[in-house]
């Protein structure tokens, strides 16, 4: 298997990441979202986003958020993770997340939260099998 690098993402890799932004999402199309241009520069403190990277080509990506929360020091939430389906179950996600985990315990973060859809199986599969257990908190959702 050829070398996986994971580095921070650069505007020249958002032409990527919207492509693959697009294929998670397939299905939302009327969502206004889903024609959204994605931009590195519109990032707010506490964001970060990774990419993984095979023979310089985009191959996935991990989006962050993260904020310094009272209760419990740091709390971040996974809000994107994808990769390639030619790349899948060859650890790359684990590598993202790896390299996510990494940095928010760098930043003194302790806790990270992703949703995961009832309905997405493996995701919930790969979670669990990286650590991730579920959440006692019942979430709400409110749309404005």
């Amino acid at each position: 298997m050829k070398q996986i690098t994971i580095r921070k993402a650069r505007s020249k890799d958002l032409k990527g990441i919207t492509h693959y932004f697009r294929e998670l999402y397939k299905g939302d199309e009327e969502q206004g979202f889903y024609k959204s241009d994605l931009s590195l520069h519109m990032r707010k403190s506490g964001q970060m986003v990774f990419v993984a990277l095979s023979d310089k080509k985009l191959i996935g990506y991990i989006w962050t958020v993260y904020y310094e929360h009272i209760k419990n020091k740091g709390v971040a939430y996974i809000e994107e993770l994808f990769v390639s389906e030619k790349y899948r179950k060859r650890k790359v996600g684990t590598q993202l997340v790896n390299k996510v985990i990494s940095v928010l315990k760098q930043r003194n973060i302790h806790s990270v939260y992703v949703a995961v859809g009832s309905h997405m199986h493996a995701a919930q599969r790969f979670y669990k099998a990286i650590g991730f257990t579920n959440s006692p908190e019942k979430w709400f959702f409110l749309s404005i």
